[in-house]
């Protein structure tokens, strides 16, 4: 099973400045969108498929995903790229691991594209560690 390092997610209190902060230092930081459960990114890309999102809340109400990245700041989540997650999930499994079940994610650009992927988070809370395709 191939897999490789997809991206870092560090949360942010603003956006904007976050950005300005990580062009500042030559690396180019564009909006990536906002994701349905009410967070909002800003991709920061190299030269190479892995990137750095930086992740803040987009809204005011409360749930599981906005609170998370209310009480944080800095690095707190990981993913990593796979060509098929369910079998990543079963070797998780086999490996002692307790995975949730994979589910759709998305996020819808700013252009209005939506991009779409399958998660599948190894950790309890939003945000802990994740395999995806």
């Amino acid at each position: 099973m191939a897999a490789r390092f997809d991206h870092l997610v560090v949360a942010v209190e603003d956006l904007d400045a976050a950005a300005a902060r990580w062009s500042a230092a030559g690396l180019r930081a564009e909006r990536g969108g906002a994701h349905p459960v009410g967070t909002e990114n800003v991709l920061v890309r190299g030269p190479g498929p892995a990137y750095v999102e930086l992740i803040a809340a987009g809204r005011d109400e409360a749930n599981p995903w906005l609170d998370r990245i209310r009480s944080a700041r800095g690095p707190i989540s990981w993913a990593v790229a796979v060509d098929d997650v369910e079998e990543a999930r079963a070797a998780l499994v086999a490996a002692g691991f307790d995975p949730e079940p994979a589910v759709p994610g998305s996020r819808r650009t700013p252009e209005g594209d939506v991009v779409e992927w399958i998660v599948c988070d190894i950790g309890s809370q939003p945000y802990d560690w994740t395999c995806r395709s």
